[in-house]
């Protein structure tokens, strides 16, 4: 029988100075969505009966529904970074047999919700650019 592991947690960075870069915390959550795709490349001739591909560049999609904002200044830097280069950083905490990794990201999408006589919630969609790596 298979048997599933805890949820990890999520914790979103934005870049707020350069040179040496500085990342402010927006804030985190448990169970975000990590989507990974590979393209296809098609390698076969015309003449041939079956279709043949090789792999292509990897890229991945992270989605944080129910973001919770730390702090004002939390939420003042996901705008700010949001409305300039988009840059941040995702760190995902380790779980059982991995260590702890981080991305760098492009926000791509930001969703408030202010339901009547409820609390506010965030989602953010986020675009891995590069590699994830051992967080420093």
């Amino acid at each position: 029988m298979a048997t599933g592991i805890n949820g990890s947690t999520i914790l979103l960075q934005v870049r707020t100075a350069l040179g040496p870069d500085v990342y402010t915390t927006v804030g985190g959550q448990r169970g975000a969505k990590i989507s990974r795709e590979r393209t296809e490349i098609e390698t076969s001739a015309k003449d041939d009966g079956d279709a043949t591909f090789l792999g292509g560049r990897r890229n991945a999609m992270v989605t944080l529904e129910g973001l919770v904002i730390a702090s004002d200044a939390g939420r003042a830097a996901l705008i700010t970074a949001f409305d300039g280069t988009g840059a941040g950083r995702v760190r995902r905490t380790a779980v059982a047999g991995y260590t702890l990794v981080q991305a760098d990201v492009i926000i791509t999408k930001i969703e408030e919700d202010f339901p009547d006589d409820a609390e506010s919630t965030w989602t953010v969609d986020l675009r891995v650019t590069g590699p994830w790596t051992a967080a420093i």
